[in-house]
Formats: C-alpha cells, structure tokens, sequence
C-alpha cells in the first residue's frame, strides 16, 4: 500500500500592518483555510487584532467561537504564530496593531488551502 501525500496550495508575503484598519492589508483569504504570522524586527511586545469582512471592504473585529476577540500577541523579540481559528470562514482579513509595531517591524503571512 503507498502514503498518500496530501497536496496544499501556499501563499506568503509581507503584509503592512498598521494601528488604523484602513491602512492595514487586506488579506483574501477566499481559497485558503489556516496560515500563520511571522513578526520580526519588534522591540517591544505587541497585540495583533484580527479584524474579518465578507466583502473585503467593511471589516469588523473578529470574535473567536468563544467569544473572544481575536488577537495574536507577539512577543519582544518576535516570532510566528498560527492564525486563529476564527478565521477559517473569513473571505478577507486584516492584521490591526493594538500598538506601534514600530517602523523596523516585518509582519508576513503564510496561507495554506
């Protein structure tokens, strides 16, 4: 009997993330299903809201199955951490900064179908 190999669509790229939703990326999110969040170049730690839309162009603050909002917080030095699961139904998606990530600050999202 052979292994299967499971075969999966990826996209990455830098995405500018900003305090104002409006000036933060939009992120389609239409044909992938999880990813993650590489942050690096940040000297201070930080919280990452997560804000959805249906038609990438009103977004709204992203609330988790538990009624939660959905943040990913990113540590001084840095580091990559997987979307929430939230956002498996999003269409669209930006990256919010609760705080300056600082102008040296490189955010890049990684998809996967």
């Amino acid at each position: 009997m052979s292994d299967s190999v499971l075969s999966h669509r990826t996209r990455s790229g830098d995405v500018a993330v900003s305090t104002a939703v409006a000036v933060s990326s939009t992120i389609d999110m239409r044909d992938m299903a999880a990813g993650m969040v590489h942050v690096s170049g940040v000297t201070a730690t930080a919280t990452i809201s997560v804000y959805g839309s249906g038609d990438g162009v009103t977004f709204a603050a992203l609330y988790g199955f538990d009624g939660q909002a959905a943040t990913i917080t990113v540590p001084a030095s840095g580091g990559t951490s997987v979307l929430p699961d939230a956002v498996y139904p999003l269409k669209f998606l930006r990256l919010v900064a609760g705080t300056d990530l600082g102008t040296s600050a490189t955010v890049t999202v990684s998809l996967k179908s």
